[in-house]
């Protein structure tokens, strides 16, 4: 079987982008990952305002 060429490779961005959150938490206590997850997911909000808009057929999330 024949291997065939990729531009884009979804597993090797996957482990590349996993590898560099480890790195980035690795020595941070429980508390500081959480703080850490806080501010990007705080950060990913203010960027990104509308992708919490609920749609009138969805239920609302709790």
């Amino acid at each position: 079987m024949e291997k065939i060429k990729k531009d884009f490779d979804c597993i090797a961005l996957k482990r590349a982008a996993a590898l560099r959150l480890h790195e980035a938490t690795k020595n941070m206590s429980r508390d500081e990952v959480l703080r850490f997850w806080q501010e990007r997911n705080a950060a990913f909000r203010q960027k990104y305002p509308k992708m919490r808009v609920q749609h009138q057929d969805s239920p609302p999330n709790p």
